[in-house]
């Protein structure tokens, strides 16, 4: 329970509670586009940290394939 709690359910409730509260006076936040310099950015952080937690599952882990495991967790985290 302690381990999903963490992955799971406090992410959610915490983007819940963003969503609604997050703009100026307490207004929902507004959809908008990420820029040119922000998708620049965040591919480098997707790239980088891919392959950094692929090399760690890679090596200390058992892991069956490591680097397509590692992409798809931190895709899921920059999401």
């Amino acid at each position: 329970m302690d381990e999903f709690f963490c992955q799971c359910l406090t992410p959610k409730v915490y983007g819940w509670y963003a969503w609604l509260h997050g703009g100026k006076n307490d207004t929902p936040l507004s959809i908008t586009r990420i820029s040119k310099q922000g998708k620049f950015v965040w591919s480098g952080v997707a790239f980088i940290g891919s392959l950094s937690l692929g090399y760690i599952m890679n090596n200390y882990t058992n892991a069956a394939l490591p680097y397509p495991d590692a992409s798809i967790t931190i895709l899921s985290l920059i999401a």
